[in-house]
């Protein structure tokens, strides 16, 4: 594994995550309306619903999600999987530890499929 493939791991996850990020915001701003922050911790009071949603690290983006059926439901069962799978790579991305062939390949997938195959900016 050399060290541009690596950039490119971490640039595909800083996508990523950030494309799970504003699917967040934009389907709970049509769910419950611009002030959906105050509105989901109403909805449904755990800790991720009190923290500051911008600094939710990556896993805490899943949890959220798992938190909201309706946000569920629209990314889907075998994404939400994938996700979560994710986090171990990132991880090592985090980490500077180098990723296996397979690693890559699933990450590389995953980011393909969310940003050309499914429908994130409406």
């Amino acid at each position: 594994m050399n060290i541009k493939v690596m950039k490119e791991c971490y640039g595909y996850l800083f996508e990523i995550e950030n494309l799970l990020r504003y699917f967040v915001e934009n389907n709970m701003a049509k769910q419950y309306g611009l002030n959906w922050k105050s509105i989901a911790f109403r909805v449904n009071k755990n800790n991720l619903t009190r923290k500051d949603f911008k600094s939710l690290y990556f896993h805490e983006l899943i949890s959220y999600v798992m938190s909201f059926e309706f946000l569920k439901i629209q990314l889907q069962d075998k994404y939400i999987k994938r996700l979560i799978n994710l986090n171990e790579i990132r991880n090592k991305i985090a980490h500077c530890h180098y990723l296996d062939e397979r690693e890559v390949n699933n990450l590389y997938s995953l980011h393909y499929e969310l940003t050309r195959e499914y429908i994130f900016y409406e």
